[in-house]
C-alpha cells in the first residue's frame, strides 16, 4: 500500500517538510492534537549545541591572521626564489631528516633553517635544508617553537645525523 493511502486511512495528517525534503506523516505520540485530528509535526532543526559563552579563537602574538599576512612575493618568494628552490631540491632530492632515520623520502620543501622574519640578508644568507611535507610540519615547527639560534641550529644538525 502507498504510504500516503496508509497515513490517511490510519488518520494521520501530511504535511510538505521544510526544504522540499518529502512528505512527513505524523500519528505517534509526539504530534501535536488540534481538534479531533493529529497535525504533522515540522522537522527538527539540527544544531550543534553551545558550551558556555561562545568566544572567538584568539591568536597566538607569533601568527598574523592570513587577512593581515602580505602575499607570498611580498614575503620574498618571488621568482628568484622559486629558480633557488628548485636548484637546491635537485641537489637535494631526499629529505635530509628521514634520511638521518633510515627512510627514503623525496623533498618538497627547502626549508630555511632559521627563521627569517621577513629579515631579506637573513632570507638569503641562511642555511637551508631539503625536507619532506611532514618533518616540514611537525619535526621543524616544534623545532622551531622549542629552540632559538644555535639552539635550533644544533637541534636541526641532529635532526640531519650530523652529531
Amino acid at each position: 500500500m502507498h504510504r500516503r493511502a496508509y497515513a490517511q486511512e490510519h488518520g494521520a495528517s501530511e504535511t510538505r517538510a521544510s526544504g522540499g525534503s518529502g512528505w512527513r506523516y505524523s500519528a505517534h505520540a509526539t504530534a501535536r492534537q488540534a481538534g479531533d485530528g493529529i497535525m504533522a509535526i515540522e522537522p527538527k532543526q539540527h544544531r550543534r549545541p553551545s558550551i558556555g559563552k561562545s568566544t572567538p579563537h584568539k591568536r597566538t602574538a607569533r601568527h598574523a591572521p592570513r587577512e593581515t599576512r602580505a602575499n607570498s612575493s611580498a614575503r620574498g618568494y618571488d621568482h628568484r626564489w622559486e629558480k633557488f628552490r628548485a636548484a637546491f631540491l635537485e641537489r637535494n632530492p631526499l629529505c635530509e631528516y628521514c634520511l638521518a632515520r633510515g627512510r627514503v623520502e623525496p623533498a618538497t620543501i627547502c626549508d630555511h633553517d632559521l627563521p627569517h622574519e621577513h629579515d631579506p640578508h637573513l632570507f638569503w644568507n641562511n642555511t637551508f635544508t631539503g625536507l619532506c611535507k611532514f618533518d616540514h610540519d611537525s619535526t621543524k615547527q616544534r623545532m622551531e617553537r622549542r629552540y632559538s639560534g644555535g639552539d635550533l641550529l644544533r637541534a636541526i644538525a641532529r635532526a640531519k645525523g650530523k652529531t
